[in-house]
Protein backbone atom coordinates (compact mmCIF):
# COMPACT_ATOMS: atom_id res chain seq x y z
CA UNK A 1 0.00 0.00 0.00
CA UNK A 2 1.42 3.13 -0.93
CA UNK A 3 0.16 7.27 0.08
CA UNK A 4 0.81 9.80 -1.66
CA UNK A 5 0.73 13.53 -0.99
CA UNK A 6 0.59 15.62 2.06
CA UNK A 7 -3.12 14.91 2.62
CA UNK A 8 -2.88 11.70 2.95
CA UNK A 9 0.07 11.73 5.04
CA UNK A 10 -1.51 14.38 7.66
CA UNK A 11 -4.57 12.67 7.72
CA UNK A 12 -2.90 9.11 8.47
CA UNK A 13 -0.85 10.91 11.16
CA UNK A 14 -4.02 12.38 12.67
CA UNK A 15 -5.86 9.10 12.88
CA UNK A 16 -2.14 7.57 14.00
CA UNK A 17 -2.14 10.24 17.09
CA UNK A 18 -5.43 9.57 17.77
CA UNK A 19 -5.28 6.08 17.87
CA UNK A 20 -2.22 6.62 20.10
CA UNK A 21 -4.24 8.86 22.70
CA UNK A 22 -7.20 6.51 22.84
CA UNK A 23 -4.71 3.26 23.55
CA UNK A 24 -2.26 4.85 25.44
CA UNK A 25 -5.46 6.15 27.69
CA UNK A 26 -6.04 2.52 28.15
CA UNK A 27 -2.22 1.92 29.46
CA UNK A 28 -1.28 0.23 26.51
CA UNK A 29 2.51 0.11 25.71
CA UNK A 30 3.44 1.92 22.03
CA UNK A 31 5.83 0.37 20.13
CA UNK A 32 7.64 1.56 17.21
CA UNK A 33 7.72 -1.20 14.52
CA UNK A 34 8.29 -1.46 10.66
CA UNK A 35 8.13 -3.92 7.92
CA UNK A 36 10.93 -4.70 5.76
CA UNK A 37 9.19 -2.51 3.08
CA UNK A 38 9.78 0.57 4.94
CA UNK A 39 5.97 0.74 6.04
CA UNK A 40 5.58 2.36 9.81
CA UNK A 41 3.80 0.43 12.40
CA UNK A 42 2.51 1.34 15.41
CA UNK A 43 2.22 -1.76 17.89
CA UNK A 44 0.20 -1.86 20.85
CA UNK A 45 0.39 -4.35 23.71
CA UNK A 46 -3.63 -4.58 24.35
CA UNK A 47 -2.99 -7.11 26.69
CA UNK A 48 -4.74 -9.08 24.41
CA UNK A 49 -1.95 -9.41 22.09
CA UNK A 50 0.06 -7.00 20.25
CA UNK A 51 -2.05 -4.83 17.71
CA UNK A 52 -0.67 -2.91 14.42
CA UNK A 53 -1.75 -0.12 12.59
CA UNK A 54 0.06 1.06 9.61
CA UNK A 55 0.82 4.24 9.21
CA UNK A 56 2.91 5.58 6.69
CA UNK A 57 6.22 4.71 4.39
CA UNK A 58 9.46 6.03 6.03
CA UNK A 59 12.74 4.78 4.40
CA UNK A 60 15.89 4.79 6.23
CA UNK A 61 17.10 7.80 4.94
CA UNK A 62 13.59 9.47 6.53
CA UNK A 63 15.11 8.30 9.80
CA UNK A 64 18.35 9.42 9.98
CA UNK A 65 20.20 12.15 11.67
CA UNK A 66 23.68 13.59 11.10
CA UNK A 67 25.92 16.05 12.04
CA UNK A 68 29.49 17.64 10.80
CA UNK A 69 30.38 19.62 13.40
CA UNK A 70 34.27 19.67 14.24
CA UNK A 71 36.89 16.85 12.02
CA UNK A 72 34.18 13.84 12.35
CA UNK A 73 31.06 13.60 10.77
CA UNK A 74 28.45 11.30 12.47
CA UNK A 75 24.98 9.75 11.81
CA UNK A 76 22.52 8.26 13.72
CA UNK A 77 19.52 6.35 12.33
CA UNK A 78 16.33 4.90 14.64
CA UNK A 79 16.54 1.82 13.60
CA UNK A 80 13.25 0.70 15.92
CA UNK A 81 10.67 1.81 12.88
CA UNK A 82 12.19 -0.44 10.71
CA UNK A 83 12.64 -3.56 12.61
CA UNK A 84 10.54 -6.79 12.10
CA UNK A 85 9.34 -6.77 15.37
CA UNK A 86 7.88 -4.81 18.13
CA UNK A 87 10.51 -4.52 21.03
CA UNK A 88 10.50 -2.25 24.28
CA UNK A 89 14.32 -1.23 23.38
CA UNK A 90 14.87 1.68 21.65
CA UNK A 91 17.61 0.89 18.80
CA UNK A 92 19.80 3.35 16.88
CA UNK A 93 22.29 2.74 14.39
CA UNK A 94 25.59 5.36 14.65
CA UNK A 95 27.80 6.04 11.72
CA UNK A 96 31.40 7.74 12.36
CA UNK A 97 33.84 8.98 9.70
CA UNK A 98 36.81 11.15 9.88
CA UNK A 99 40.61 11.62 8.59
CA UNK A 100 42.27 12.64 11.82
CA UNK A 101 40.64 11.43 14.56
CA UNK A 102 41.03 7.59 15.97
CA UNK A 103 37.95 7.00 16.95
CA UNK A 104 38.46 3.31 18.23
CA UNK A 105 39.43 4.87 21.86
CA UNK A 106 36.14 6.62 22.32
CA UNK A 107 33.21 3.61 24.53
CA UNK A 108 29.57 4.74 22.64
CA UNK A 109 27.84 3.14 25.93
CA UNK A 110 29.52 5.64 28.10
CA UNK A 111 29.41 8.84 25.95
CA UNK A 112 25.60 8.40 24.49
CA UNK A 113 22.47 9.43 26.36
CA UNK A 114 18.69 9.51 25.32
CA UNK A 115 16.41 12.02 26.42
CA UNK A 116 12.38 11.89 25.74
CA UNK A 117 10.06 15.04 25.75
CA UNK A 118 13.27 17.11 27.31
CA UNK A 119 13.27 14.63 30.24
CA UNK A 120 15.69 13.00 32.13
CA UNK A 121 19.14 11.37 30.77
CA UNK A 122 19.40 7.71 30.48
CA UNK A 123 22.46 5.98 29.95
CA UNK A 124 23.08 3.50 26.51
CA UNK A 125 22.22 0.01 27.22
CA UNK A 126 24.83 -1.01 25.29
CA UNK A 127 26.94 -0.48 22.02
CA UNK A 128 26.43 -3.57 19.51
CA UNK A 129 27.99 -4.89 16.45
CA UNK A 130 30.98 -2.49 16.19
CA UNK A 131 32.33 -2.35 12.80
CA UNK A 132 35.41 -0.79 10.97
CA UNK A 133 37.84 0.83 13.01
CA UNK A 134 40.16 3.32 13.49
CA UNK A 135 38.92 6.53 11.16
CA UNK A 136 35.24 4.78 10.43
CA UNK A 137 33.37 3.28 12.70
CA UNK A 138 29.75 1.92 13.32
CA UNK A 139 27.55 0.12 15.16
CA UNK A 140 24.19 0.16 16.93
CA UNK A 141 23.23 2.09 20.66
CA UNK A 142 20.32 0.67 22.81
CA UNK A 143 18.49 2.14 25.50
CA UNK A 144 15.64 1.23 27.31
CA UNK A 145 12.23 1.37 26.02
CA UNK A 146 9.55 1.58 25.00
CA UNK A 147 8.75 5.25 23.82
CA UNK A 148 6.04 6.14 26.51
CA UNK A 149 2.33 6.91 24.81
CA UNK A 150 1.97 10.37 23.59
CA UNK A 151 5.83 11.37 23.69
CA UNK A 152 6.55 14.62 21.37
CA UNK A 153 10.55 14.29 21.06
CA UNK A 154 13.57 11.89 21.58
CA UNK A 155 17.11 12.78 21.27
CA UNK A 156 20.67 10.88 21.32
CA UNK A 157 23.24 12.88 22.92
CA UNK A 158 26.78 11.92 22.30
CA UNK A 159 29.07 13.65 24.00
CA UNK A 160 33.03 14.10 23.46
CA UNK A 161 33.77 12.70 19.94
CA UNK A 162 36.45 15.00 17.71
CA UNK A 163 36.46 18.28 20.80
CA UNK A 164 32.65 18.34 20.00
CA UNK A 165 31.25 18.97 23.41
CA UNK A 166 27.72 17.52 22.49
CA UNK A 167 25.87 16.43 19.54
CA UNK A 168 22.37 15.91 19.71
CA UNK A 169 20.11 14.28 16.92
CA UNK A 170 16.24 14.51 17.28
CA UNK A 171 13.17 13.19 16.41
CA UNK A 172 10.23 14.99 16.49
CA UNK A 173 7.01 12.43 16.94
CA UNK A 174 5.20 11.05 15.19
CA UNK A 175 7.76 10.83 12.67
CA UNK A 176 7.17 12.12 9.42
CA UNK A 177 8.69 10.99 5.61
CA UNK A 178 10.93 13.79 4.46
Amino acid sequence: MRFYGSRWRTTLWLVAGFLSLVLGGLGSAAYATGNQDGSFVIAQNTGKGVKKTLVAQLTKKDLRRTNDEGPVEMAVSYLNPLRQKAGPELSFEVRMNTHSVELDAYEMEKISFLRIDGGDEQKALSWSKPGGGGHHRSGVLRFAGPLPSGAQSLQVIIRGIGGVQERVFEWKLPLEAR
